[in-house]
């Protein structure tokens, strides 16, 4: 489209966020340019001219259709970022889990054992990579009983446990 914009508009995003606006060989974003009759190119940052991150230059012939446009946009950034958000929730859970259950192990142990060191046992510390989330079970919860200040497990206990409660 070759005209002479008298409406133009910015819109800042990230280069994760800014996909869902292009879609699929740019299929969405061409759909966007199509129903609202607007130019809208990416731009790379320039902080030069205030623009710190990477924006959507949107030109159209009249306020109405940039504005249209924008809205388009900004309602698959939020899309994207609603997603993005939610993945981060789930795993950040699933790291707290983790730590919890580490956290209920080391009293464990450190209420078995015969001696109490005056250091406390260490954590092991998980390496650090990449995390994948898997749909998985988690670890039986421990508890302390009201009576004792042993932790016991709710996980019903096998042959091994069975043979060693009875002598």
């Amino acid at each position: 489209m070759s005209f002479t914009a008298p409406a133009i508009a910015t819109i800042p995003f990230t280069k994760h966020h800014g996909g869902i606006v292009f879609g699929k060989g740019g299929k969405t974003l061409n759909a966007i340019k199509h129903r609202f009759q607007c130019d809208i190119q990416p731009q790379d940052p320039n902080p030069y001219y205030g623009h710190e991150t990477s924006f959507f230059l949107i030109r159209g012939p009249h306020l109405k259709a940039v504005n249209l446009a924008t809205i388009e946009i900004y309602r698959l950034l939020t899309i994207s970022l609603m997603s993005s958000d939610k993945r981060l929730r789930e795993e950040l859970e699933e790291i707290s889990d983790e730590l919890n259950h580490l956290k209920l192990v080391n009293s464990e142990k450190q209420f078995q054992s015969p001696e109490h060191s005056s250091e406390p046992t260490k954590i092991p510390e998980t390496p650090k990579k990449k995390r994948i989330i898997k749909k998985k079970s988690r670890p039986a919860p421990l508890v302390l009983s009201p009576d004792e200040k042993k932790p016991m497990m709710l996980a019903p206990c096998t042959d091994d446990e069975e043979s060693s409660d009875e002598e």
